[in-house]
Protein backbone atom coordinates (compact mmCIF):
# COMPACT_ATOMS: atom_id res chain seq x y z
CA UNK A 1 0.00 0.00 0.00
CA UNK A 2 1.15 3.63 -1.03
CA UNK A 3 1.90 5.78 1.89
CA UNK A 4 -0.39 9.32 1.87
CA UNK A 5 3.38 11.64 0.85
CA UNK A 6 3.23 9.12 -2.17
CA UNK A 7 -0.24 9.33 -2.83
CA UNK A 8 0.33 13.04 -2.94
CA UNK A 9 3.40 13.50 -4.62
CA UNK A 10 2.04 11.64 -8.01
CA UNK A 11 -1.31 13.53 -7.37
CA UNK A 12 0.68 17.07 -7.66
CA UNK A 13 2.71 15.38 -10.79
CA UNK A 14 -0.58 14.26 -12.32
CA UNK A 15 -1.95 18.44 -12.00
CA UNK A 16 0.87 19.87 -13.33
CA UNK A 17 1.07 17.38 -16.37
CA UNK A 18 -2.21 18.14 -17.14
CA UNK A 19 -2.09 21.56 -17.12
CA UNK A 20 1.28 21.34 -19.28
CA UNK A 21 -0.96 19.21 -21.64
CA UNK A 22 -3.64 21.20 -21.53
CA UNK A 23 -1.77 24.08 -22.46
CA UNK A 24 0.00 22.87 -24.77
CA UNK A 25 -2.80 21.37 -27.25
CA UNK A 26 -4.43 24.88 -26.72
CA UNK A 27 -1.81 26.71 -27.91
CA UNK A 28 -1.93 24.37 -30.99
CA UNK A 29 -5.58 24.63 -30.99
CA UNK A 30 -5.82 28.19 -30.77
CA UNK A 31 -2.74 28.97 -33.55
CA UNK A 32 -4.80 26.80 -35.62
CA UNK A 33 -8.46 28.07 -35.18
CA UNK A 34 -7.06 31.70 -35.23
CA UNK A 35 -4.38 31.68 -37.47
CA UNK A 36 -6.02 34.57 -39.37
CA UNK A 37 -6.24 36.75 -36.07
CA UNK A 38 -2.31 35.89 -35.44
CA UNK A 39 0.15 39.08 -34.45
CA UNK A 40 2.90 36.55 -34.61
CA UNK A 41 2.76 32.85 -32.93
CA UNK A 42 2.84 33.92 -29.31
CA UNK A 43 0.57 37.43 -29.55
CA UNK A 44 -3.24 36.98 -31.06
CA UNK A 45 -5.97 38.44 -30.92
CA UNK A 46 -7.90 35.80 -29.69
CA UNK A 47 -6.07 33.90 -27.37
CA UNK A 48 -7.85 30.94 -25.55
CA UNK A 49 -4.65 29.65 -23.09
CA UNK A 50 -5.24 32.79 -21.55
CA UNK A 51 -8.27 31.02 -20.28
CA UNK A 52 -6.36 28.10 -18.67
CA UNK A 53 -3.86 30.92 -16.96
CA UNK A 54 -6.55 32.02 -15.18
CA UNK A 55 -8.33 28.23 -13.82
CA UNK A 56 -5.02 27.02 -13.22
CA UNK A 57 -3.89 29.20 -11.17
CA UNK A 58 -7.25 29.77 -9.63
CA UNK A 59 -7.60 25.79 -8.87
CA UNK A 60 -3.82 24.38 -8.43
CA UNK A 61 -2.47 27.74 -6.72
CA UNK A 62 1.48 27.05 -7.35
CA UNK A 63 0.57 23.63 -9.50
CA UNK A 64 -0.65 26.00 -11.81
CA UNK A 65 1.53 28.28 -12.15
CA UNK A 66 4.36 24.51 -12.57
CA UNK A 67 2.07 23.65 -15.26
CA UNK A 68 1.81 27.49 -17.40
CA UNK A 69 5.52 27.46 -16.68
CA UNK A 70 6.39 24.00 -17.99
CA UNK A 71 3.57 24.18 -20.43
CA UNK A 72 4.42 28.29 -22.07
CA UNK A 73 8.33 26.74 -22.25
CA UNK A 74 7.38 23.96 -24.45
CA UNK A 75 5.63 26.11 -26.78
CA UNK A 76 8.28 28.59 -26.86
CA UNK A 77 11.36 27.53 -26.70
CA UNK A 78 11.60 25.13 -29.74
CA UNK A 79 11.08 28.20 -31.82
CA UNK A 80 13.30 29.53 -34.14
CA UNK A 81 15.14 33.26 -32.66
CA UNK A 82 14.10 32.25 -29.31
CA UNK A 83 17.12 31.60 -27.34
CA UNK A 84 17.09 29.20 -24.03
CA UNK A 85 17.24 32.55 -21.93
CA UNK A 86 14.26 34.34 -23.25
CA UNK A 87 12.21 31.21 -23.39
CA UNK A 88 12.85 30.55 -19.57
CA UNK A 89 11.77 34.27 -19.02
CA UNK A 90 8.85 34.15 -21.41
CA UNK A 91 7.72 30.72 -19.53
CA UNK A 92 8.16 32.91 -16.34
CA UNK A 93 6.33 35.37 -17.51
CA UNK A 94 3.24 33.35 -18.47
CA UNK A 95 2.86 31.60 -15.29
CA UNK A 96 4.00 34.29 -12.83
CA UNK A 97 1.59 37.23 -14.34
CA UNK A 98 -1.70 35.31 -13.74
CA UNK A 99 -0.44 34.21 -10.08
CA UNK A 100 0.28 38.02 -9.38
CA UNK A 101 -2.97 38.85 -10.84
CA UNK A 102 -4.96 35.90 -9.36
CA UNK A 103 -3.53 37.20 -5.71
CA UNK A 104 -4.30 40.40 -5.62
CA UNK A 105 -7.72 40.00 -6.97
CA UNK A 106 -8.74 37.53 -4.52
CA UNK A 107 -7.21 39.74 -1.82
CA UNK A 108 -9.15 42.99 -3.05
CA UNK A 109 -12.15 41.13 -3.48
CA UNK A 110 -11.87 39.41 -0.51
CA UNK A 111 -12.81 35.93 -2.25
CA UNK A 112 -12.81 32.93 -0.45
CA UNK A 113 -9.74 30.26 -1.03
CA UNK A 114 -12.12 27.84 -1.79
CA UNK A 115 -13.77 29.68 -4.45
CA UNK A 116 -17.21 29.43 -3.17
CA UNK A 117 -20.17 31.72 -4.50
CA UNK A 118 -17.58 33.08 -6.96
CA UNK A 119 -19.80 35.34 -9.29
CA UNK A 120 -19.54 36.17 -13.19
CA UNK A 121 -18.17 39.65 -11.83
CA UNK A 122 -15.39 38.70 -10.07
CA UNK A 123 -14.47 36.23 -12.86
CA UNK A 124 -14.59 39.31 -15.16
CA UNK A 125 -12.39 41.44 -13.00
CA UNK A 126 -9.77 38.70 -12.54
CA UNK A 127 -9.94 37.87 -16.90
CA UNK A 128 -9.20 41.83 -17.11
CA UNK A 129 -6.66 42.05 -14.37
CA UNK A 130 -4.78 38.88 -15.34
CA UNK A 131 -4.75 39.93 -19.41
CA UNK A 132 -3.74 43.68 -18.49
CA UNK A 133 -1.25 41.99 -16.14
CA UNK A 134 0.11 39.54 -18.99
CA UNK A 135 0.56 42.54 -21.50
CA UNK A 136 1.80 44.99 -19.14
CA UNK A 137 4.52 42.23 -18.01
CA UNK A 138 5.30 40.91 -21.31
CA UNK A 139 5.53 44.49 -23.20
CA UNK A 140 8.08 45.86 -20.50
CA UNK A 141 10.45 42.79 -21.75
CA UNK A 142 10.00 42.95 -24.96
CA UNK A 143 11.20 46.65 -24.49
CA UNK A 144 14.03 45.95 -22.59
CA UNK A 145 14.98 43.31 -24.96
CA UNK A 146 14.33 45.46 -28.45
CA UNK A 147 14.82 49.47 -27.84
CA UNK A 148 12.44 49.93 -30.71
CA UNK A 149 9.82 47.86 -29.18
CA UNK A 150 6.83 49.64 -30.19
CA UNK A 151 3.90 48.85 -26.85
CA UNK A 152 0.88 49.71 -29.54
CA UNK A 153 1.85 47.02 -32.01
CA UNK A 154 2.17 44.46 -29.52
CA UNK A 155 0.23 45.27 -25.85
CA UNK A 156 -3.29 46.15 -27.86
CA UNK A 157 -3.22 42.55 -29.51
CA UNK A 158 -1.32 40.95 -26.02
CA UNK A 159 -4.25 42.71 -23.75
CA UNK A 160 -7.38 42.29 -26.34
CA UNK A 161 -6.73 38.44 -27.11
CA UNK A 162 -6.24 37.50 -23.11
CA UNK A 163 -9.38 38.90 -21.95
CA UNK A 164 -11.18 37.96 -24.89
CA UNK A 165 -9.79 34.43 -25.02
CA UNK A 166 -10.72 34.09 -21.38
CA UNK A 167 -14.05 35.78 -21.36
CA UNK A 168 -15.11 33.31 -23.97
CA UNK A 169 -13.50 30.09 -22.35
CA UNK A 170 -14.93 31.06 -18.91
CA UNK A 171 -18.75 32.79 -19.85
CA UNK A 172 -18.68 29.37 -22.58
CA UNK A 173 -17.86 27.01 -19.40
CA UNK A 174 -20.26 28.72 -16.89
CA UNK A 175 -22.99 28.41 -19.30
CA UNK A 176 -22.51 24.38 -20.16
CA UNK A 177 -21.84 24.03 -16.33
CA UNK A 178 -25.15 25.68 -15.42
CA UNK A 179 -27.12 24.12 -18.13
CA UNK A 180 -25.87 20.27 -17.10
CA UNK A 181 -28.43 19.94 -14.54
CA UNK A 182 -31.21 20.97 -16.95
CA UNK A 183 -29.98 18.32 -19.87
CA UNK A 184 -29.84 15.61 -17.17
CA UNK A 185 -33.97 15.86 -16.40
Amino acid sequence: MESPQVRTSTSLAYEICAVVVLWVALFEFNSWLFSAAEVSRYINWIFLPAALRVVAVLVLDWRGVAGLFAGALFTCAPQVGVNMAEALVLASLSALAPFAAVSLVKRCLRMARDLKGMTYHQLTVIAVVAALTSAVAHNIFFSLQHASHAWSSVFFPMLAGDLIGTLVVLFTSALVLRALPNIAK
